[in-house]
This record gives C-alpha cells, sequence and structure tokens, in this order.
C-alpha cells in the first residue's frame, strides 16, 4: 500500500526552483493568458454606460431644477397679480378727494351718473 502520491516518471514541463511550484505545472496548472483586446472592450463598454448614466442623471437634475425655479416663478407672479387685483379692487370701490379738485367715486355709483346724464 501506497501512501501519499505516487511520483511521476514524465520529465518536468519547465525547469523551476521551487518544488511545489514545480508539482503544480507537472499537474497541469498553466499560465493566465489574458486576452487584452477582450479585456479593453469591456473597459470601453462599461465607460461609455457610466458616461451615459451620469448624462442622464444631470438632465434629471437639470430638469428638476428647472421645475422647481418655473414653479417659484409662477407663484411669486401670482402673489403680485392677487396683490394688484386687490389694490385695484380697492381703488374701484373707495371713495376719494384728491388735491387737484378731482374725486374718486366707486364704479357702480360713476355707472349711475353716467346713466342718469346719458338720459337726460
Amino acid at each position: 500500500m501506497q501512501t501519499g502520491k505516487p511520483k511521476k516518471t514524465e520529465p518536468d514541463y519547465f525547469e523551476i526552483v521551487d518544488q511545489s511550484v514545480q508539482d503544480s505545472v507537472n499537474e497541469g496548472v498553466m499560465d493566465d493568458k489574458l486576452s487584452i483586446w477582450l479585456i479593453t472592450k469591456w473597459t470601453l463598454v462599461i465607460s461609455i454606460v457610466v458616461v451615459i448614466l451620469c448624462a442622464i442623471a444631470f438632465n434629471l437634475y437639470k430638469y428638476n431644477k428647472f421645475q422647481k425655479e418655473f414653479s417659484q416663478a409662477v407663484n411669486t407672479e401670482y402673489r403680485e397679480l392677487q396683490n394688484m387685483r386687490q389694490t385695484s379692487l380697492t381703488n374701484l370701490s373707495s371713495k376719494e378727494q384728491r388735491e387737484d379738485g378731482t374725486f374718486r367715486i366707486p364704479v357702480e355709483d360713476a355707472f349711475s351718473v353716467v346713466i342718469e346724464n346719458y338720459n337726460e
């Protein structure tokens, strides 16, 4: 009965000083054969995908920023418009005597005066 691995009588493929490495080579371990073309191709593909994703993220950021600024502008204009309407409504419905001798009367009263003058 034999203990351990039987010794091969085949010749060594390479002359290596380290016996464990020599045994590995004799058992069928081979050098890595890297395909530079394949590595370059996948690196290029992944780089292009990353650039496209960055461009999409940047455009989404710009779109979101534009929407937010547009919403703020609309809300600001709406408040200014409401203030102007309120001021105009107050001016149209109030009575006032100005320093130059003119009077301001509410629109409804002005309509009545104009209609009475037209009917006469």
